[in-house]
């Protein structure tokens, strides 16, 4: 199995687990072929979306957009967007995530994410899953360091 079939193949294996998981405490996700979303559950360590595919697009995932916890964060300068991240409210936190930027440092994007998270999810803690420069910059913004998030992969058994 060639590394693109693989890594497919490991993202449906996640998708079929998280919905196997969701369905066991009543809600059911939905597989649209390219995206799996299953938007009305809160359970910790399980995502409400996963795209299947790596082209999948903004209106593909409107129902996750719909989603009252999830908050699309747009960071603009002169009119111009510079930069974005998404934040994701579940299990008495709130996640930051797709930090991204264009044209803006990292420090007042950070800064300016954080202040629009604290705006829209008052009083919740705000945690992140990032490495290397973006693990800096993160720091830099004040946030420390509580653990590793693991991704595995292996290898097939055969020589």
């Amino acid at each position: 199995m060639g590394a693109d079939a693989l890594l497919h193949a490991a993202v449906i294996n996640n998708a079929r687990w998280c919905d196997a998981v969701c369905q066991s405490h009543g809600y059911p996700g939905e597989f649209t072929g390219r995206l799996w979303i299953s938007a009305g559950h809160a359970l910790p360590f399980y995502p409400n979306a996963i795209t299947l595919s790596p082209d999948v697009t903004a209106a593909e995932a409107t129902a996750l957009l719909d989603d009252p916890d999830c908050a699309v964060l747009a960071c603009r300068r002169d009119g111009a967007q510079v930069g974005g991240a998404i934040a994701y409210t579940a299990g008495g936190v709130t996640g930051i995530s797709n930090v991204f930027k264009s044209g803006i440092a990292d420090d007042p994007l950070w800064a300016g994410a954080v202040r629009a998270i604290a705006r829209v999810r008052p009083g919740l803690p705000i945690v992140g899953y990032e490495r290397g420069e973006d693990l800096a910059a993160a720091r830099q913004a004040g946030f420390t360091v509580l653990g590793p998030l693991r991704i595995w992969a292996r290898g097939s058994a055969a020589p």
